[in-house]
């Protein structure tokens, strides 16, 4: 929108003059707001899945720049696609999977996606049953797409793709792809890795395509030399940033990046980063996590409470995320459990039962939540002296699955508590050593009105 430059003055004196300056005062507050809010309003989102997008919808979400998780869009409709309401303008990075399935769009991605720069093909472990799309970074599936269009796209983490029933897809084979991963020595070096099955999966797609790229897009000093279509050229960096691993910037190809920085840039420092080559962290990218902080999802640093803290819902389960070293990890590996305070300790004699737990110490009623669904604990401790508000019924639904106790039961000043029946199900205290040199009693008892019934 073009204004004069006395348009805001004529404007304030139409206001006044027609009593009806409260107006010209809401209208300014609300233009201020909507700068302010596209300034800063960059952050991190969760994975999600669109099911018939639109501009409603798709409102909480456009402030994105980062996807953490995989995003799924079913059925983008053509009006939807190309109305630049109806898109995701801020969004650079997918750390999992762009899946597309099911559009009418005719067009391309080039809209609904304007700034993609990055997708990551990174997904937790953990997950019981992965999603089949989890084998790939995009999946393009039963559309009616002409062209893919990701016009900004610069980095695959891994070069596994899945286009299959789109019978008027064309701009495949003009794409440079093999330039894209981040291990190009990987994968052929042949100007269309296509043929490879092991990079691209292709099936229904149109039988005859030109695919002509304009000539603009053969310039010799950038690399690669492709296009998205017949309009588009894919973007590339200069020989110079190429040869030296370097990201360029978005608008300037001879321009390198820090080092530190994936995809693209549009500075020379490690905060002006498109995305991070290892870690964000405040606001810039870093080789490592600093002081107590814990790696996340490969890319990004997170507190210790708020890792322990942090869960994850897919659609196979629920991950509950743990400390192990410096990583926060969505499940602990095999041959260690998730203690009571988050963390990922080896289990005994490397055997893992279903819900190991750890240490496990209750001192109030809230502690409780420690035990809940633990099938074995390593040691556990009941100290209630001062509980007023014991309720039985909570004991028995929170032991209700405890079978093993690995070292020792003690149970110390808990004069709240009339017995120990609510350990009804546990079978074996081993009394085995946990880090000491003696042989830990089975069983301690220090409140008198406990029985052992």
């Amino acid at each position: 929108m073009h204004v004069r430059p006395n348009a805001t003055h004529e404007l304030l004196q139409w206001f006044v003059l027609t009593g009806r300056w409260w107006r010209f005062f809401l209208l300014h507050i609300s233009i201020w707001t909507e700068v302010c809010f596209l300034s800063v309003a960059s952050s991190i989102c969760s994975g999600a899945t669109f099911q018939w997008p639109s501009p409603q919808t798709l409102l909480p979400f456009r402030h994105c720049t980062s996807i953490d998780g995989s995003l799924r869009v079913i059925y983008l409709t053509d009006a939807c696609c190309r109305d630049e309401n109806c898109s995701l303008p801020n969004l650079v990075e997918i750390v999992g999977a762009l899946v597309i399935e099911h559009s009418t769009c005719k067009a391309d991605l080039s809209g609904f996606l304007p700034h993609l720069a990055v997708v990551r093909g990174w997904f937790p472990m953990g997950k019981q049953q992965p999603s089949y799309w989890e084998e790939y970074s995009l999946v393009i599936r039963n559309t009616a797409l002409a062209a893919i269009g990701l016009r900004q796209l610069r980095v695959l983490g891994k070069l596994q793709i899945a286009l299959w029933d789109n019978p008027s897809l064309c701009y495949v084979n003009s794409v440079h792809w093999a330039s894209l991963t981040l291990h190009s020595s990987e994968v052929e070096s042949d100007r269309s890795p296509i043929d490879s099955p092991h990079s691209i999966s292709w099936l229904g797609l149109k039988p005859f395509c030109l695919d002509v790229c304009p000539n603009r897009c053969y310039a010799k000093e950038t690399q690669p030399s492709g296009c998205w279509s017949d309009t588009v050229c894919q973007t590339g960096c200069s020989v110079k940033c190429t040869n030296a691993n370097l990201a360029c910037y978005s608008a300037n190809p001879n321009l390198c990046c820090d080092p530190e920085c994936l995809g693209a840039c549009t500075g020379p420092g490690p905060d002006d980063c498109v995305a991070c080559k290892h870690v964000f962290y405040n606001g810039r990218c870093l080789p490592a996590c600093p002081g107590e902080y814990l790696q996340i999802h490969n890319h990004r640093c997170i507190s210790r409470a708020d890792c322990v803290n942090f869960n994850a819902t897919s659609e196979a389960s629920q991950l509950m995320y743990s400390i192990k070293g410096t990583m926060c990890v969505p499940s602990c590996s095999l041959g260690y459990a998730r203690s009571a305070l988050g963390e990922c300790i080896p289990c005994l004699r490397g055997e893992c039962h279903d819900n190991d737990c750890g240490h496990v110490v209750i001192y109030k009623m809230s502690d409780l939540d420690q035990v809940r669904g633990c099938s074995s604990v390593m040691s556990l401790v009941i100290s209630l002296e001062e509980c007023h508000d014991t309720s039985e019924a909570d004991f028995y639904v929170a032991f209700e699955n405890l079978r093993e106790i690995f070292g020792s039961l003690r149970v110390l000043r808990s004069d709240s508590l009339s017995s120990l029946n609510f350990l009804r199900h546990l079978r074996t205290i081993h009394g085995l050593p946990l880090g000491e040199t003696t042989k830990e009693p089975r069983f301690v008892a220090s409140a008198p009105s406990t029985s052992q019934e």
